[in-house]
């Protein structure tokens, strides 16, 4: 085929048709980077999804842990406070042994005599043994005795000779008077 336009008007021809090729190459390119940004697009939304996800299980996993935590500290405390309870009981009813004594003598007239003496802690059991002028002195004893603690033992003997008493006495403490 012969082409007999002129020459501008195959040079404004030619130019056209490279503006169209110019022009799908465009169009193409706009269209590739529209698909690339939509690609993009949907990678950053599928991202933040799985990191409002991540987030969410890693905060109820702290609050899982937390609340672990707190159980076995709660566990814990009131382990220590049944302890605390317990020690504070076992000394609550702990006897002294000091005021025990003493409470024993405060009732010992001043007219008898000890002359032997022994007190066992383990349950706790006291014997006395002495000697008593009167068996007046020996009823007054025995009175103080009985007012204060149980089981307060004389043996019957004791009581025979009204003069030059040598007594013996055993009784248990159960209680000591609260001062």
């Amino acid at each position: 085929m012969i082409n007999l336009l002129p020459p501008s008007q195959k040079i404004a021809i030619l130019k056209e048709k490279k503006i169209k090729i110019v022009l799908i190459f465009e169009i193409f390119f706009l269209i590739f980077l529209i698909c690339f940004i939509l690609i993009l697009l949907s990678i950053k939304i599928y991202i933040e999804s799985q990191v409002n996800t991540l987030e969410t299980f890693l905060s109820l996993e702290e609050k899982d842990q937390k609340t672990k935590d707190i159980k076995d500290l709660q566990v814990k405390l009131d382990f220590n406070n049944k302890n605390l309870i317990k020690i504070n009981n076992f000394f609550k009813n702990q006897k002294n042994t000091v005021e025990i004594l003493d409470n024993i003598f405060k009732k010992i007239p001043p007219e008898i005599i000890i002359t032997s003496f022994s007190f066992k802690k383990d349950d706790f059991s006291v014997s006395l043994t002495g000697f008593a002028a009167k068996r007046d002195d020996l009823l007054k004893l025995k009175k103080n005795l009985e007012e204060e603690f149980n089981t307060v033992a004389f043996p019957p003997s004791v009581w025979i000779n009204p003069l030059n008493v040598n007594f013996s006495v055993s009784f248990k403490v159960e209680k000591i008077a609260e001062k």
